[in-house]
């Protein structure tokens, strides 16, 4: 593949933005545990719904978004 953004499989992405993701997981939650969880919960959707994406910078925004819902879906059903 020319353009290797384009060409990343799902292990290629988690081991590029598990920490981004990470640090911003913790800001979502209340325990470090909790952030784990939740970065583990999106990449799971990642793999059994792969997202229309192009490159790691719109795989990344997918995936901020998918944490960010899944954190407000725990908030309002009280997990958090």
């Amino acid at each position: 593949c020319r353009r290797r953004a384009l060409c990343m499989n799902a292990a290629d992405v988690f081991a590029q933005l598990q920490q981004p993701l990470l640090r911003q997981a913790r800001g979502l939650t209340a325990s470090e545990e909790d952030a784990e969880d939740l970065v583990q919960a999106a990449f799971v959707r990642f793999i059994e719904r792969p997202p229309e994406w192009r490159g790691l910078a719109k795989a990344k925004n997918w995936l901020n978004t998918v944490m960010q819902n899944l954190a407000a879906d725990r908030y309002r059903a009280g997990e958090e």
